[in-house]
């Protein structure tokens, strides 16, 4: 009985990732956090972290590409967004940034409903990092999925970063 119990204070300890996905985020330069928001439900859920410092050039692409590898996230590709793309991601209640159960959209057309859960804290130039996080998005109404669900945003000037990430359905 000893045994059982260790060993799944153990697996609760070691696997925090897979229990409370995109976790690892809240401790990378927690120095220049400002922003944490998480949702988990039975179905899915979100994460979106944001970070602000006080010189150019804090957040370096390689870094933080190699720790969220380190973390398990694989990267996949990157986008840059221009001042003029951002117009695009204005919506009722500001700067959104366009990541829904569809996946993430740079050239929205309509304001998803699940864009209101990612606020654009960032909105000036940036650079886009996608990842495979190792969780699914599920397309509402579909049984179409998505594996690139995870998001890192540097603005162009290193001064500030964000992560989403969107799973389940």
């Amino acid at each position: 009985m000893k045994n059982a119990i260790f060993l799944t204070l153990m697996l609760v300890l070691f696997s925090c990732n897979r229990i409370e996905p995109s976790g690892f985020w809240a401790d990378y330069h927690k120095d220049y956090l400002k922003k944490h928001l998480n949702n988990q439900e039975l179905r899915g859920g979100y994460r979106a972290v944001y970070w602000k410092a006080d010189s150019l050039n804090t957040f370096n692409p390689n870094e933080i590409i190699e720790y969220a590898t380190k973390k398990g996230w694989s990267f996949v590709d990157s986008v840059n967004i221009s001042n003029e793309d951002l117009k695009a991601w204005q919506g009722v209640n500001g700067l959104f940034f366009p990541l829904s159960s569809d996946g993430f959209n740079k050239n929205p057309t309509t304001q998803h409903n699940e864009y209101e859960c990612f606020f654009s804290w960032i909105n000036t130039e940036q650079n886009i990092y996608m990842f495979k996080t190792g969780w699914i998005m599920i397309e509402q109404g579909t049984d179409e999925s998505n594996d690139v669900n995870g998001f890192v945003v540097i603005s162009n000037k290193g001064d500030e970063m964000s992560v989403y990430h969107l799973w389940g359905e």
